[in-house]
């Protein structure tokens, strides 16, 4: 009995494990050479001119970009913000820029591209803004969700195309995921042995029986 026992408990715990999760890379990038794909959408979004190589030029509204992962995971997401003629950092006129993934906001920032005022940004750890002038390239550490994901890009109410637009180029995500493994082949034998056993003991146990 505590034969059959053990090799039941054996084939139930290599059952149990024979498909590990395992990571996988997740990465998406675009530099609008062929133009804006349908993972986009915008709202609220006038557009000034259709720029060969950007998204751009925006006036105010939300951008988003849809994907699907396989599993969830993390990782970080990279783009250039790019203004046009005098969008402002902090002064009387502040602009703010902002960033939220799956419709919780994760990053805002004010940034001088082209108008006048200071310069700061809030992020999680390991954010990072680099680059002068009219362009910023902005990377932020993500979560993703399995399946469905969004990511909105966001400017608000700009003062109109004449004083103030904006655009994204260079947008890539580059992420870790959890999926389903396949069982290497030392795992399949070891399924094969545990289950092996089990059966064995089952038949000894009818054998008991028959003789009985």
């Amino acid at each position: 009995m505590v034969y059959r026992r053990s090799a039941l408990a054996a084939a139930m715990l290599i059952a149990g494990t024979a498909v590990p999760v395992a990571a996988a890379p997740f990465t998406y990038f675009t530099d609008f050479s062929t133009g804006v794909g349908p993972e986009f959408t915008l709202t609220n979004v006038g557009v000034n001119s259709n720029d060969a190589g950007i998204l751009g030029q925006l006036e105010g509204g939300v951008v988003t970009l849809a994907q699907t992962t396989p599993g969830a995971g993390s990782g970080t997401i990279r783009f250039d913000l790019l203004g046009f003629r005098s969008i402002d950092g902090a002064n009387c006129c502040t602009d703010t820029f902002r960033f939220s993934v799956n419709d919780t906001e994760v990053f805002n920032g004010v940034f001088a591209l082209g108008g006048g005022g200071g310069e700061g940004f809030n992020g999680p750890p390991g954010t990072t803004v680099t680059g002068g002038g009219p362009v910023r390239t902005i990377t932020i550490p993500v979560t993703l969700l399995a399946g469905a994901n969004s990511f909105a890009f966001t400017y608000g109410t700009l003062q109109g195309f004449d004083d103030e637009a904006w655009g994204l180029d260079n947008v890539g995500i580059d992420a870790q995921v959890a999926v389903n493994g396949v069982p290497e082949p030392a795992t399949w034998v070891a399924m094969v042995a545990g289950f092996g056993l089990l059966g064995g003991a089952t038949r000894r146990r009818v054998a008991r029986s028959g003789i009985a």
